[in-house]
């Protein structure tokens, strides 16, 4: 996904009317977006981070600028839209008393317990999953959340939490005047500085 910096308005729009401007106030307009586009992408995932249950930097690492230039006077934030998977919510394997299971060491199940759920949590407060179960990924990746469906060893359902992109989305949209704010207030600060620099 590509939010653009000015937010919900039409960045094309935005780029024709900045081509038609001398050419020192545009050089100041992509200044002002490239720079903006670094404070609005930091912010973001310094925000988004705590509204997750994910590890410190997870967030910004799937956050990447798209730098305006003269040529293309549109910036941007780009961000995975891939769901992330729920087992990296801090999921848990729960167990229950059966005294004749046989337990499972991959999944911390004792002998003498069975399964009886996964415990994650996503945001604030811990959540159970009853029918889900933690099942090793292929290739070694770890294990995931899955939950079953059918009687076959293959209906079984891999489960997901929040994409980096709903949850930029739902940043996005609390925060359109902010980013507003930020854009005009950078070109402001260009303006003035090419100004200056000009006496």
């Amino acid at each position: 996904m590509k939010a653009g910096i000015r937010g919900i308005e039409n960045l094309r729009k935005t780029a024709a009317l900045v081509a038609t401007i001398p050419e020192q106030m545009q050089r100041s307009a992509v200044s002002a977006i490239n720079r903006a586009a670094t404070r609005i992408e930091a912010a973001a995932s310094r925000e988004m981070q705590g509204r997750v249950n994910l590890p410190p930097g997870y967030i910004r690492g799937k956050l990447r600028i798209v730098r305006a230039s003269m040529a293309k006077p549109v910036g941007a934030i780009a961000i995975q839209r891939r769901a992330v998977p729920l087992a990296r919510f801090g999921a848990q394997q729960l167990s229950a008393p059966a005294p004749r299971a046989r337990g499972d060491r991959m999944r911390r199940i004792a002998k003498g317990h069975k399964q009886a759920g996964v415990s994650v949590q996503v945001k604030r407060g811990r959540k159970v999953a009853r029918r889900a179960f933690l099942m090793p990924l292929l290739g070694g990746n770890g294990m995931g959340v899955f939950v079953r469906f059918g009687p076959d060893r293959r209906d079984v359902e891999h489960l997901y939490g929040p994409s980096p992109d709903q949850l930029f989305r739902a940043w996005r949209d609390d925060n359109l005047r902010r980013v507003q704010d930020e854009l005009s207030s950078a070109f402001g600060d260009e303006i003035r500085r090419n100004l200056g620099s000009r006496r």
